[in-house]
């Protein structure tokens, strides 16, 4: 067993959650990795082993929440069926847009065609 999942399991995945939570209640300028780390019950060092700057936070973040809107979008097309599921997925694109203001905002900050190299 390695000493990060020895300590806290996965611990990726639960910076990836503390982080979108952050988003939840605040801005993308205000997201903090010491925060993150804080809400996580782990050192900040612990974070930086997985994420070594924010940029890099906000780039997993980015593509995490992309994952959610494309699943959204493929479930409410599933549902819909037929000629009408191409209009539900852009009504699920705007509904996540609504719900998760910051995220959404993020995803086009940081996807992989806006990122820097």
């Amino acid at each position: 067993m390695t000493r990060q999942s020895y300590h806290h399991g996965d611990l990726r995945s639960a910076v990836l959650e503390a982080a979108l939570s952050q988003l939840e209640t605040g801005s993308l300028e205000d997201l903090s990795l010491r925060e993150v780390a804080r809400n996580v019950g782990v050192s900040a060092t612990a974070v930086y082993r997985h994420f070594p700057s924010k940029d890099d936070l906000l780039k997993a973040l980015a593509l995490h929440g992309l994952a959610l809107l494309g699943e959204q979008q493929r479930k409410a097309a599933a549902k819909a069926g037929g000629a009408e599921a191409f209009a539900q997925t852009g009504r699920a694109y705007v509904r996540f847009a609504l719900k998760h203001p910051n995220l959404f905002r993020l995803i086009f900050i940081h996807s992989p065609g806006h990122m820097k190299p």
